[in-house]
């Protein structure tokens, strides 16, 4: 009794070319045995395993799935369960922070943003990633009772560093007075002559900006003299390349930064008393900020005052 044994296509393929190259060895010989099986193996591989996919046929592919949409950076306060709020000038209440997407408009000169904790951490990623898209906010964190010991450490963990403001709330559902939160940006330390060339230099994409307005800064802020690191001259050509601000220039907006940092300017302060003497309060404020003393004194930080001048000098273009 005879069996029938079924034979895949690949199969009866790979036996017809065995015979088909027993038939030619005889007049072609053993090359074209070679080439026979070879061809007939091809053949069987593809019938069992699939072809690869092109990457980029599939990428136009309608049965390609699509990629999925990240979401922006912005939006990781949606995920933590940060509550974050906008304060703008003249500071009188609290509004939701609008979306970050490209069709918002970007918060005013003068903004603060507010993020309050629980979690410290997500208020922190919140605040940071807010600081970056717009780096002229002051950025201000509302710390609950039981996380005040993490005061401390905040400012070693969070990349602000003395640009954060901390404003303590009330109970677990933190609600905090927008005078709170004003009081709270005035009493943030003045900023450092680093502090404020880092922000310059981030702003403008330029790193090499970074030592050479250093210098400036503190000159016009520590007393140090800048000539020890290089000549007026040098400064002169390296400033002029980037655009029409003179070292002199850099020098006044300091001492301008520094005296409207943080509070309301007072005659008492050195700085406050050194611009009212040489008339030059007014002058450089309308010089560089375009904008009247009294108006200037109305807005709080110091991130603004570098942006408005960066702006009005036409390093940077003007944010709708």
């Amino acid at each position: 009794m005879s069996r029938r044994i079924r034979r895949s296509p690949g199969a009866l393929e790979v036996r017809a070319a065995m015979l088909c190259s027993l038939q030619a060895s005889r007049r072609c010989g053993w090359p074209v045995i070679v080439s026979i099986a070879r061809v007939a193996m091809h053949r069987r591989s593809a019938l069992h395993h699939p072809r690869p996919i092109d990457a980029r046929a599939a990428l136009t592919s309608p049965v390609a799935p699509a990629r999925p949409k990240t979401a922006p950076a912005t939006e990781l306060r949606r995920p933590f369960g940060i509550d974050c709020s906008i304060l703008v000038p003249p500071y009188d209440a609290l509004a939701p922070l609008p979306s970050t997407d490209r069709g918002a408009l970007a918060p005013p000169l003068g903004a603060i943003v507010h993020a309050s904790a629980p979690p410290v951490l997500g208020a922190l990623a919140t605040l940071t990633i807010t600081v970056r898209r717009f780096p002229w906010v002051a950025p201000c964190i509302a710390v609950a009772p039981d996380d005040e010991w993490l005061e401390p450490c905040i400012g070693l963990v969070s990349e602000l560093g003395d640009r954060l403001a901390l404003v303590h709330s009330r109970g677990r559902a933190p609600r905090v007075l927008a005078s709170a939160i004003v009081e709270a940006v005035r009493r943030r330390p003045p900023p450092r002559a680093a502090a404020m060339a880092d922000y310059v230099s981030r702003r403008l994409a330029h790193p090499e900006l970074l030592a050479p307005l250093s210098h400036q800064f503190e000159q016009a802020l520590e007393g140090v003299p800048a000539t020890t690191s290089a000549s007026i001259a040098t400064y002169s050509r390296l400033f002029a390349r980037y655009g029409r601000f003179s070292a002199r220039h850099w020098r006044a907006l300091a001492r301008l930064d520094r005296t409207l940092a943080s509070r309301a300017p007072d005659r008492r302060d050195a700085l406050s008393r050194w611009l009212v003497r040489n008339r030059t309060a007014v002058r450089y404020t309308r010089r560089l900020l375009d904008l009247s003393w009294s108006v200037a004194t109305r807005r709080i930080g110091w991130e603004w005052v570098l942006e408005r001048a960066l702006r009005i000098g036409g390093y940077v273009a003007p944010v709708p």
